[in-house]
């Protein structure tokens, strides 16, 4: 598992993707931006990442709660927040991470993230779930 961990680790380092994980003994890959590789697999399956080795460009809070509700074994965050950090640790997830930062911030580096933020208040990862679905809902009407 250990290979397997740098392996995914060494992906997200080397910027080949944004997120890699290993699920069914193989490494999957995608390029996606944010949580939205996360939870687009997540809203057909729940359950997608139990037991999966995941590593991610970012882990934020929002991130965290995602993969603590679908069951990750192990977390790696290129960078990770305070409050993701927290998370994974309070519901027993192995994880590491480059940097750890405050807080995720968003795109333009002038606050923080949306998803992060509008997980702030919560610890549960259902909560979490909905929350993070009616946030993107928000911003994808926004942009439109």
């Amino acid at each position: 598992m250990e290979n397997i961990k740098n392996e995914l680790i060494q992906i997200i380092n080397n910027e080949t993707a944004s997120l890699a994980f290993f699920k069914n003994n193989q490494i999957i890959t995608d390029t996606g931006i944010g949580v939205k590789p996360i939870i687009s697999v997540m809203r057909t399956n729940q359950d997608y990442f139990n037991n999966c080795l995941v590593a991610d460009k970012i882990i934020g809070k929002a991130a965290a709660l995602l993969l603590v509700l679908s069951g990750a074994k192990f977390v790696y965050g290129k960078i990770m927040s305070k409050s993701a950090e927290k998370i994974l640790s309070s519901n027993n997830i192995d994880y590491c991470y480059g940097n750890i930062v405050e807080y995720i911030e968003n795109r333009t580096h002038d606050n923080m993230c949306p998803l992060e933020q509008c997980v702030i208040n919560t610890d549960n990862p259902n909560e979490a779930y909905f929350l993070i679905e009616d946030r993107i809902k928000q911003l994808m009407n926004k942009n439109q």
